[in-house]
């Protein structure tokens, strides 16, 4: 059995550094032996896992069954391991962690510095995209969700909620006046993020407007760059621009019109046992996290 919890870490090492040399640096093995182990266990479980190349490896859908498999697995190990050992037993191993790409920047990713800074046990992978992740599929621990949640399978930590705000700077405004009314926005020059304004649309309380963006981008951060610069109205998430509204760079536009608020949770999969690093980072992050929803 050991063997064999052996193999399920090397899988697991190969499919996080994407390169059977990278991993055998990491776990201390020599090229041969993490190639054996592969092959190994490949041959007992009689399916391909990895497409190699001499270029990249690629996981067969097969692999990324087995990927998720042996995750809850070793982390089910783990945590048999820490409750036997007591919860004075310090975190360790790997916790990967997704959110969305503007939010992770500017919190998760130093949220997730300073955790791992505090415990040295464990290491971590932090993965960014604006989309919905499955958690067990792409072998996810953790994941923070602004979007109300349906009934999916997941635990979840309320950490408060979101709202997304119409803005543009005091410069833009005295150009081109105030939008009083949701059909003024039809005079207006837009900078669209995808992610917040999807199919060009303004979606507001009560209502919502098709525009024609201006300019689109791909990066909230970008879209909020160039509205304080005073090239046009943009979307963006409250997190994003709360300092700009408060310092007076950027005017919250109708805001008799705001959407509600979308609540901002980290979950996990329903059924998993978290692990001690999973625990861990939960605790720590809880508190950090809502000071950037207040």
């Amino acid at each position: 059995m050991t063997d064999r919890l052996r193999d399920l870490e090397v899988f697991i090492e190969i499919v996080a550094q994407g390169s059977l040399a990278e991993a055998g640096r990491r776990l201390g093995m020599s090229p041969p032996a993490v190639t054996r182990a592969l092959s190994g266990l490949e041959e007992r479980l009689g399916v391909r896992l990895i497409q190699r190349s001499t270029r990249s490896l690629h996981l067969t859908e097969a692999g990324h069954r087995f990927d998720a498999a042996a995750r809850r697995i070793l982390a089910d190990v783990e945590t048999a391991e820490r409750d036997a050992a007591g919860d004075g037993a310090a975190p360790q191993g790997r916790l990967t962690v997704t959110a969305p790409s503007s939010f992770g920047r500017l919190a998760v990713a130093p949220v997730l510095a300073e955790f791992l800074t505090r415990h040295p046990k464990v290491t971590g992978s932090l993965h960014l995209w604006d989309r919905t992740v499955n958690l067990i599929e792409e072998g996810m621990d953790v994941a923070l969700r602004i979007a109300d949640l349906p009934d999916s399978g997941l635990i979840a930590r309320r950490l408060g909620a979101v709202r997304r705000v119409v803005v543009a700077s005091p410069a833009y405004l005295a150009r081109t006046g105030i939008p009083e009314l949701p059909d003024d926005l039809a005079h207006h020059r837009f900078i669209a993020f995808r992610g917040v304004m999807p199919r060009d649309r303004i979606v507001l309380r009560d209502t919502s407007r098709t525009v024609t963006p201006w300019l689109d981008v791909n990066d909230a951060l970008a879209a909020r760059a160039l509205a304080m610069e005073g090239h046009g109205i943009t979307v963006a998430m409250s997190y994003l621009v709360r300092e700009a509204l408060a310092d007076g760079r950027l005017v919250e536009v109708l805001p008799d019109h705001a959407t509600p608020p979308l609540p901002v949770h980290l979950v996990w999969p329903e059924g998993r046992l978290p692990t001690s690093a999973m625990r861990a980072f939960l605790d720590h992050a809880q508190p950090r996290l809502m000071r950037w929803l207040q």
